[in-house]
């Protein structure tokens, strides 16, 4: 009997009908009964710790969390998001309409709302559009947090945040809102979140999970499906984050 268990965070959950493919696809792949369980995380840093205890084998987790994790990585599959089934994300500056911003570098100084030190869109993403443009965006030190996706679209209207970087499908999801917020730049190619085992987990059990992309969710989730991994895409994010935090050390990742 293998048994597995799946950490994820809620503020992404994970491609429906996942937890089913994976043992399915373990279970024809070892010839050995599989069961996977899940444990869903709104504190990431919680959730690192349980995988770094070993009480999860596997997670579904922003590439933002890199920086957070202290043991190797083996990199199974990314998620796939969008009518072309892209592994890589766009996350869009914008201003709400209290500020007079309207460019990059005029958004240093404003307050920016931010989901978590783990999310590529909202936390990695400014710093890379401010390094590109010779700035430093908003009050990153300090930032608004707020409590998921939709919430970082609230806090651009009720007052709480000036700035944020959305991913864009959320600012499509939201016409509504969108249509009152100021798109000041943006950011393309950033790596969607993947799924990561152990590499000490069963070597006949990391085999079956290289057999888990492709795969096409059963729709209702943020992602669509699972790709095989874009490691160079990976690679050249792990850089952009060294870029802008010289003293972060990142997670040895296969």
């Amino acid at each position: 009997m293998t048994s597995l268990t799946l950490a994820f965070d809620d503020n992404l959950g994970y491609p429906d009908g996942l937890v089913g493919h994976l043992e399915q696809t373990v279970a024809g792949a070892t010839g050995r009964p599989t069961s996977c369980d899940t444990l869903s995380f709104h504190d990431l840093g919680a959730m690192i710790d349980a995988f770094t205890r070993d009480d999860a084998q596997l997670m579904f987790l922003p590439c933002g969390c890199l920086p957070s994790v202290g043991v190797p990585l083996k990199v199974v599959a990314q998620a796939t998001t969008g009518d072309d089934r892209s592994t890589s994300l766009t996350s869009v500056l914008v201003a709400g309409a209290a500020t007079t911003a309207d460019s990059v570098a005029s958004a240093a100084g404003l307050r920016f709302g931010c989901i978590n030190r783990y999310c590529t869109t909202s936390y990695w993403a400014p710093q890379f559009l401010a390094r590109e443009h010779g700035t430093t965006v908003g009050s990153l030190t300090d930032p608004v947090w707020v409590g998921g996706f939709d919430d970082l679209v609230a806090s651009l209207t009720d007052g709480r945040a000036d700035a944020a970087m959305v991913w864009r499908p959320y600012l499509e999801r939201h016409p509504d809102v969108a249509g009152h917020l100021r798109e000041l730049g943006r950011e393309a190619d950033l790596p969607a979140p993947m799924l990561v085992a152990r590499p000490t987990l069963d070597a006949a059990v990391l085999e079956a999970l290289d057999a888990v992309a492709p795969f096409a969710a059963s729709g209702g989730s943020l992602f669509n499906g699972l790709a095989a991994p874009d490691l160079v895409a990976i690679g050249a994010f792990i850089e952009q984050m060294e870029a802008v935090q010289p003293d972060i050390a990142v997670a040895t990742v296969t």
